[in-house]
This record gives C-alpha cells, structure tokens and sequence, in this order.
C-alpha cells in the first residue's frame, strides 16, 4: 500500500531500483501462495518483446533481484523451469491486511506504472479497484456492526444471514466400512468439499464447526435446516465391498425432507489423493448444477410481483438456458433488473457478464462489443476477487480478442479458485485449440467432460472436442464428436462445419455434401463468414475449414 518498499526487519529500506523490478514483486506477493509462472510474468512485463527476448529480460530481472533481496543469508525469491516465487514465511506483506480497517486510503503501489505494458497496467487498475473495494467493504461491516452495538467479530445467526440465498450444509460423512481407521478419511473428505463448495461464491455453505456438531447417525433434514438455516443439506456414507471404497451422497430439500439426488461414487481399493481429487471435483460439479436448477424452478414458481434480486438472478438463468432469442432477451432483462436494484450485486454482474457473452457468441459480436462484455467482467472481478466465475469472464473475451496468452492467464486463475468450474476447463481446452495445441485441448475438454457428462452446454463441449480432433488429422473421432454436439443442439453451425470437414477429409464425398445440405436448412442465414469470427490465432484454419466446405460443394 503507497509507494513501493522494500524493508529489512530493523526498517532499513532494501533498495530495488528496477520498476520491473518493483513490479515483479509485487505480482509474486498479490498471488495466494506467492507464486506464478514465468510465462504469465513474462506476458505481464515483457508482452511488448518476442518471446525469447522476455525470457532473457525476465532471467535477467531474476538475478539482480535475488542479489538486492538476499537477507539474513537467505534468498526470498526463488524460480525453477517454470516458476518463479517468494518465500511467504520471510516476508510480511501488508496487502495482505488490507481487509482491517486500520490500513487506510493509500493507494496500492502509487506511482507505479510501466508504460507500454497493457497487460500490467490493466492488472494494476483491476488490483487498485478491488483493494478499495475491499476496504470499503470492510468499513461498511464496521459501521453495520457498530450501529448494532456488535463488536467486529460478532456471530450473525445463520437464518438472518443467508436469508433468501440457498445456503448447503454438509453433515459429516459417515464411516460404514467396519474399518475405524477410515474414520478420518471420511471426515476429511466431507471438510475438503465444504471447501471446495465455498469456492463456488454464489453458493453459502454452512461452516464446519457448525454442521459437523450434526451426529445423528439418521439426521432428519428438515431439523437440519431449521437448526443451521440452510435449504439444502448432503449426507454421505462410506461403505466397504471387499477390497472397493465407495461414497453414497445424497442432497436433500430441507423445506420437504425430500430426495433431490444421489449417487454412488468409486473410490476404488485405493484412497489416493488423485482419486479423492477426482471424487471431490466430481461431487462439487453435480451438486452445483443441481442446486442451480432448483432455485432456477423456485424462481419460476414465484408471482412476479414477488421476485426478489436473487430470484430475478435465477430466473434470467433459467431463460437464458433455454438459448432462444426471445428467452435471451427476457434473460436480459432479468439481470437488468437485478442490477437495477442491486448494482454491485456480484452475482448480477457475473449473469450479466455471462447473458452476454452467448449474445455475442450467438450474433458474431464485434471486437467493441466484445470489449464491453470484457470491462463487464472486470468488473465482477472486483466485485468478487475470488469468485472464478469473472476470471473466466474475462478469459473469454481475450480468446474472442485473439490475445491467447493472456486468455490462458485468466482461465488458469478461473481453474486455480475453483477447480471444479467446468465452463473454465472447456473454455481453456477452446483456447489452446485457437492457438494450435490441439492435444493439449483435448486433455482440458476430457476433464470438463469427465467432471459434468450430463451438462447442460454438453453440445459446445463435444463440438469443442471434435475440433480439437481434426486439427490433430483425427477425423473419426471428430465426426463422433461433432455428431454427439448435433445430437444436443442440432441447428449449431460449429459442429456441422466440423462434420463436413471430417467426412471430406475421410474421403466420404456423398455424405459430405448431404451434410452441407443439412447445415443450410439448420442454418438458413449460415455464410463462410461464420467461419472467419473463429478467432484463430493463425488464419490458415480459418481457410481449411472453409476449403473443406468448398470440396463438400463440388
């Protein structure tokens, strides 16, 4: 906060000459973990050089630093071959406190700008705008509570607090393997997911200390919610079948004690971080999209004269996934709305942000349009720094802005805060494909897949998919990919323009041209300049799709 500095414990200022220098730092010390990567520091500080000519500038960076920094006989920065971090126990970064009151207005590093590096200087204007943000936050919480008579610290009861938002409680898991050594395993799978779920931002999820003080060996659901104030509680069981370990979990309605779902999960004979990794991610995924299409059809029940901001949120929700352009409009005007009486909802913004990028996906939007939904995003980044959601946002106009690194950035952040934001891994995997790494594409659409194979966007992820594929010359499995994408949603272009270039490029010329055929009747306004909006970052693919079409035609 203010200017930069640099201290010895005894005060004495350690003198970093170099803004970049300066700048370095302080990318490593806003991170969580003190970390990033070096392609990501060399975009944000050498993005105007060629690639080589950064590396070079950043090794060279590293090395004055490091001899500048050297305290007490140990290095604060270290680096391998692909990252570049700073020893957090060294260091005390008052950033980092910037949630207590007492830090004041000091702008955050005041003066520090590099000219000619833009994807610097927009970090630096985002980074500012949530500092105040934040410490505005925190001021209002002070007054709220002070008025009240609360101390900073005071609980707030759970009922008034998640009010009308659909708060989860997750009760601890239970061990039924006959084996009590597995008493912590089922313990600490259920604390890692309340974990996991917290990251999804627009979801309130009941603290730990709370819903585990639950052990009921045959908890009732609707005491549940009464006693914690949530609307949904999970339950889980693991079991033994031999050597397997296997997780039931199921979501109840607190209101109705009803089932909404459940599902059995493999743990396998092995309880290894990757598949409890595995496990997690996949819980977090299906629980996410359930409740949200809950509360999209609560929201629905609802007389309009009723609808309040959070219920304006999820109907829009469910119009805009219906992908009609009437349902788009009225979408549209759901969030509107919500902004209107809210307008630094987080939520709100993050709808809005994501209501417009199907418009502009679904009309070929133009790159000033496509600016706008990107300032759109980063404004739900600063609305709410954690939630990945607006990460991804962002990530999206970059790709559409052909600015793939810097795409990448933000979509690695998206996965980072939450790693079971399915839309990140599938707009990651379209990314790489922009770009040319195929293989790499087809790794982070698998895992989209394998996290939601039943999703709602399944048409956009296996169309991703069967690009992916015939850019590596794979073209049956893009023609079993783009048909899957048909089978979705049948009038999308995308996935036809890869089916007729996998059927040209196997030599099936006749079901080539009946696919070209089924293309103009799905989509009767459909021109190759669909095809040019593709934001590849070579052109050259632009045109092979394009010659594909031709060779259908002939």
């Amino acid at each position: 906060m203010g200017p930069f500095r640099l201290s010895a414990a005894n005060g004495t200022r350690i003198e970093i000459s170099s803004r970049k220098g300066q700048a370095l730092i302080a990318l490593l010390a806003v991170s969580g973990n003190g970390e990033r990567t070096r392609s990501w520091l060399q975009t944000m500080l050498w993005g105007s050089r060629l690639p080589e000519q950064a590396s070079a500038s950043l090794r060279s960076e590293l090395s004055s630093l490091r001899k500048a920094s050297m305290h007490g006989g140990a290095e604060l920065i270290h680096s391998d071959k692909a990252c570049v971090w700073l020893d957090l126990s060294r260091i005390d970064i008052d950033l980092r406190n910037v949630d207590g009151v007492a830090v004041g207005r000091d702008t955050f590093l005041e003066g520090l700008d590099i000219t000619g590096e833009e994807a610097f200087e927009d970090w630096l204007r985002e980074e500012r705008a949530r500092t105040i943000e934040r410490q505005s936050r925190a001021e209002r919480e002070h007054t709220f509570q002070a008025e009240r008579g609360q101390s900073a610290t005071a609980p707030v009861s759970n009922t008034a607090q998640f009010a009308e938002l659909p708060a989860l409680a997750v009760l601890p898991f239970a061990n039924l393997t006959g084996d009590a050594a597995r008493d912590f395993l089922a313990e600490g799978i259920s604390e890692d997911l309340i974990d996991r779920l917290s990251r999804l931002r627009w979801l309130p999820i009941i603290a730990r200390s709370s819903s585990f003080a639950i052990r009921d060996a045959d908890p009732d659901p609707r005491k549940v919610g009464a006693t914690l104030g949530a609307r949904y509680v999970l339950e889980g069981r693991l079991r033994a079948l031999g050597d397997q370990i296997t997780l039931t979990a199921s979501l109840a309605d607190s209101e109705s004690g009803t089932v909404l779902w459940s599902s059995k999960l493999a743990l396998g004979d092995s309880d290894a971080p990757e598949a409890i990794e595995t496990l997690l991610s996949g819980l977090t995924s299906a629980l996410s999209s359930r409740i949200d299409l809950e509360e999209q059809t609560r929201a629905l029940r609802k007389p309009q004269s009723d609808l309040k901001v959070i219920d304006l949120i999820w109907r829009g929700r469910w119009h805009l996934n219906r992908m009609t352009r009437e349902d788009s409009v009225l979408a549209r005007e759901c969030f509107a709305e919500a902004l209107r009486q809210e307008p630094n909802s987080p939520e709100a913004i993050i709808q809005s942000a994501w209501a417009r990028v199907w418009d502009l996906w679904a009309r070929r939007g133009s790159d000033n349009d496509i600016r706008d939904m990107r300032q759109m995003a980063q404004r739900a980044i600063i609305a709410d720094c954690d939630d990945a959601r607006g990460h991804m946002l962002a990530g999206i106009a970059e790709i559409w802005l052909r600015q793939p690194l810097r795409a990448e950035a933000l979509l690695n952040r998206a996965i980072a805060l939450n790693p079971s934001l399915v839309m990140a891994y599938v707009q990651l995997g379209s990314s790489l494909r922009l770009r040319d790494e195929p293989e790499r594409a087809i790794e982070a659409l698998r895992t989209a897949i394998r996290l939601s194979p039943n999703d709602h966007d399944m048409f956009f992820f296996a169309c991703e998919l069967a690009a992916s594929h015939l850019l590596c010359g794979q073209f049956e499995d893009a023609l079993v990919h783009a048909e899957h994408a048909m089978s979705r949603r049948a009038a999308y272009w995308f996935a036809h323009v890869v089916k007729i270039n996998a059927l040209v490029r196997l030599d099936r010329q006749a079901e080539a041209r009946m696919a070209l055929a089924e293309l103009m009747a799905a989509k009767e306004d459909f021109t190759q300049g669909f095809i040019d909006w593709q934001p590849y970052v070579d052109p050259r693919n632009n045109q092979f799709l394009k010659d594909g079409l031709n060779l259908a035609a002939t």
